[in-house]
């Protein structure tokens, strides 16, 4: 679509029982249909346009990505709003990524994509399938050769849904993520509810999760190998907003995080490249509230952090962020939010493990990295 000013509407249709064929490894490569049920791009200069994909259903299409839905924002494309309402996307399977849906933004020049918001609305999107994001992908790249570190300004991607995420078919050594997000963050308001995931629930890299005020955000019953409801990977946070809630119920893993697995960085150089809390917040942290109930790991725990010092800055402030902190003064509503755990009798040392797995040695090692942070600075 290169239209401008445009407005387009799918409405009460059903895309059913489609594919897409890929039989020789170049058609792999550079297939400009990837999806089997619809395929929307905006490319060139198209902007100004609106599209609604509303009340209608997709099932059982199969393609590399996005095997009921695949959206894609691409050259020059500005100001185009997309919304997804009350659409339910069931049992289709993508090759590889984005088993009900994908959303991509591919640019090759720096801050062209201005403004492009894409909305999923009221939808169900269940038993799909694929290698990763088995219900829904988000990714952004940033392709220009000579210049790498391009800032791209993507609006976030809102959610209101109020059916179940679906599973993942193949599962990676970190979780594949019934929604998986790279590089482009997303927000989330109302109800959002992710159930029976298989391959971690969110799957986050260098992406940040975003819940609006008054969000309610229940995990329940998903399972992986890092993080059975959650993984968040490299520069990436849970930000809630207040009166937030986020409950875990009944999720698992076999390794790491049976709720919540976050790996940023090492515990001893954490400090030193002020990496960000596992979770942060955009206002007051005293009506955030985390409920965990039978979440279980290789090691009995329902939430691994790489690292807890980052948060000390949200008790502390930076100017004493060297200073070590109990976890069990840090995860409550004063400092990072109210953390509430029903099993091994609601202690954060029975349910949270760091990298050091022991809570005693975070004193030392917060302690160790004050005398190298002291070397680098003399």
């Amino acid at each position: 679509m290169y239209s401008s000013n445009g407005m387009f509407t799918v409405h009460n249709c059903s895309f059913t029982f489609n594919s897409v064929v890929v039989k020789t490894a170049s058609m792999f490569s550079n297939s400009e249909f990837p999806s089997g049920g619809l395929a929307v791009f905006l490319s060139g200069f198209a902007h100004n346009n609106t599209i609604n994909i509303e009340n209608s259903v997709f099932t059982n299409n199969s393609g590399l990505y996005g095997g009921g839905l695949y959206i894609f924002c691409r050259e020059s494309s500005t100001n185009n709003g997309i919304r997804v309402n009350n659409v339910t996307i069931f049992n289709n399977n993508a090759l590889l990524g984005g088993g009900g849906l994908e959303v991509g933004f591919v640019f090759r020049k720096p801050a062209v994509n201005k403004l492009n918001n894409v909305i999923v609305q009221s939808c169900n999107i269940s038993s799909n399938r694929a290698y990763f994001g088995g219900g829904f992908v988000f990714f952004v790249t940033a392709a220009h050769q000579n210049d790498p570190s391009n800032t791209l300004d993507n609006n976030y991607i809102t959610f209101n849904t109020s059916g179940n995420s679906s599973s993942g078919a193949g599962i990676s050594s970190v979780g594949a993520g019934a929604l998986n997000s790279k590089a482009i963050s997303f927000t989330l308001s109302g109800l959002i509810t992710f159930s029976e995931n298989n391959g971690t629930a969110v799957y986050l890299i260098d992406s940040n999760f975003i819940a609006l005020q008054g969000t309610s955000v229940i995990f329940s019953n998903n399972s992986g190998t890092y993080g059975g409801a959650v993984s968040i990977n490299g520069f990436a946070s849970i930000y809630a907003s207040s009166n937030t809630s986020f409950v875990f119920l009944n999720n698992k893993t076999s390794v790491k995080g049976g709720a919540i697995f976050f790996f940023s960085t090492a515990i001893i150089s954490s400090i030193l490249i002020v990496a960000s809390c596992f979770v942060e917040h955009t206002d007051s942290s005293e009506t955030i509230s985390f409920y965990f109930k039978n979440n279980t790991d290789s090691f009995g725990k329902s939430v691994y952090v790489s690292s807890l010092l980052p948060c000390n800055k949200l008790c502390q402030g930076l100017k004493v962020y060297l200073d070590y902190m109990p976890p069990e003064k840090l995860l409550t509503q004063k400092c990072v939010g109210n953390f509430t755990f029903s099993d091994h009798n609601g202690t954060v040392q029975g349910n949270v493990a760091t990298e050091s797995s022991e809570f005693d040695q975070l004193h030392k090692d917060s302690k160790a990295v004050k005398k190298l942070y002291l070397v680098k600075m003399f």
